[in-house]
């Protein structure tokens, strides 16, 4: 159970930074700006347990308005119990519990079935707060993750791609 855990909290360290990658499905508005967004998805698979990791990023006028990642992990060892995967959303719920007080941050776990566990990370742009990201993860994570503030361009966005990603 442990290296399950081990490889969802590795995937989940991946979905608290966000980035995207890839080609975008341009839309015009009727005020001529431009929306599109742009959607990546991997899978790795291990022994243990197989990932399928989603994210949609979306922008408007070159600028990142919002970013979605979901990871949906099925567990393939047949030496996890129920009780391990009550234990493992347990765990991944408590260390979303960072995110909560976080403007413009939304995390949620959720058992999809007996061996099939899914956690969401949107975060929304135009309310993110930097100073309590700051405050809750410290200068280093504002460095790596929000290195221009939040004023991130599709190009910034597709310079960090997720290597292995598939985008549409």
């Amino acid at each position: 159970m442990k290296k399950v855990l081990l490889g969802i909290i590795c995937g989940l360290l991946v979905l608290s930074t966000l980035t995207g990658c890839g080609k975008s499905d341009k839309k015009e508005d009727s005020k001529n700006n431009e929306s599109s967004k742009i959607t990546c998805t991997m899978t790795s698979k291990d022994d243990s347990f197989e990932a399928i990791d989603t994210a949609v990023i979306e922008h408007k006028d070159n600028k990142v308005t919002t970013v979605e990642q979901t990871s949906l992990y099925k567990i393939n060892d047949e030496n996890v119990s129920e009780d391990d995967i009550k234990t493992m959303i347990k765990e991944l719920e408590e260390i979303g519990e960072v995110y909560k007080d976080i403007s413009g941050y939304e995390f949620s776990t959720k058992k999809i079935s007996d061996k099939e566990i899914s956690i969401t990370l949107k975060i929304d742009y135009s309310k993110v707060n930097l100073n309590q990201i700051k405050e809750k993860l410290g200068d280093e994570f504002i460095n790596t993750s929000f290195p221009d503030g939040l004023d991130v361009t599709v190009d910034q966005v597709k310079k960090s791609t997720f290597e292995g990603f598939e985008c549409k």
